[in-house]
């Protein structure tokens, strides 16, 4: 199995990015859309390893915007999804299933400058499947990507970019992640996430406008049944 490396090795950090909301939260418990970490543009624009490159050129081609510049419209949400989910837990689409509890976010761009990604750092709690090739155990940390982010240009000038129907995940939260492996840049992308709110869960891929905000849609049961569910779901033999 090809190992994760020095993703295996990377420490907890507090957030150095702030979290962006749809809008201001209401007193409903319902979580907010997320859009992704507010990061420096100096930061965002890093190519400073292989393995940032590779992540970068994942991303290249999304969109056929200009070049990011300070110019650039400041919110716009025009991404497409980023998997064609036909399930409402779309196992068929991902090679690695997990429990995991994020523990830190930053905003990049993509090689060509136009696209921006999240990469969510994300501590494994615990495998329920991995056919990945990447090595998988409760003590890793891994990278887990999705298009869309936040990138300030300078402190109150913010841009937004992502998929309207497609949160990121918030950081200190858990949830069971559906990950198709991109081992050339030792990372996964997430097909699905579902955040664990002890008797809630809440659907990362069920974004719904509303007059105020754009908050996750509900799957309809707890957090404890539903880990046990997916656990079912990977366990059973194929049809």
């Amino acid at each position: 199995m090809l190992g994760l490396g020095c993703l295996a090795a990377l420490p907890v950090f507090a957030f150095c990015s702030t979290a962006v909301q749809a809008q201001t939260p209401l007193t409903s418990g319902t979580p907010n859309a997320h859009w992704g970490y507010r990061t420096a543009y100096a930061d965002a624009g890093d190519a400073s390893s292989a393995n940032r490159v590779a992540r970068n050129a994942l991303f290249d081609g999304l969109t056929v915007e200009p070049p990011f510049s300070a110019a650039s419209t400041p919110h716009k949400l025009n991404y497409p999804p980023s998997f064609d989910r036909m399930e409402r837990v779309p196992l068929s689409l991902a090679d690695a299933v997990i429990v995991g509890t994020v523990v830190g976010g930053n905003t990049y761009l993509s090689n060509d400058q136009r696209a921006f990604y999240t990469e969510a750092v994300v501590h494994v709690d615990q495998v329920l499947s991995n056919t990945s090739g990447l090595l998988l155990d409760a003590v890793s940390q891994i990278a887990v990507l999705r298009a869309g982010g936040v990138v300030a240009v300078t402190p109150g000038d913010i841009i937004v970019r992502g998929c309207p129907t497609e949160s990121q995940p918030r950081g200190l939260h858990q949830y069971v992640f559906l990950l198709k492996s991109r081992p050339q840049a030792a990372a996964f992308a997430l097909v699905s996430g579902f955040e664990l709110d002890g008797n809630q869960v809440y659907i990362l891929e069920s974004v719904a406008p509303g007059p105020q905000r754009a908050v996750l849609g509900q799957y309809g049961t707890n957090a404890n049944s539903f880990v046990q569910m997916v656990a079912d779901m990977v366990s059973a033999p194929q049809q």
